[in-house]
């Protein structure tokens, strides 16, 4: 756990936090999310946004299912 992808853990841990670590993780989410959107084409328009919260949600879905053995 300790190598593994931090964000991967979010979504099961952060409910169990308090306040103000829920809104650090939120807060660090959403600049995630604006970094990943800012190297988009089309930069800026309302889509984009959304796009980059998909990317980011296969990204992190990505890390969850790493080490999986998922070919035998």
């Amino acid at each position: 756990p300790e190598g593994g992808c931090a964000l991967a853990a979010l979504g099961t841990e952060t409910r169990r936090q308090s306040e103000d670590v829920r809104q650090i993780a939120t807060r660090s989410v959403k600049e995630l999310v604006d970094l990943i959107a800012r190297q988009m084409p089309d930069w800026g328009k309302p889509h984009r946004h959304q796009d980059a919260l998909a990317v980011m949600s296969c990204l992190v879905g990505a890390m969850v299912i790493a080490p999986l053995k998922l070919i035998s």
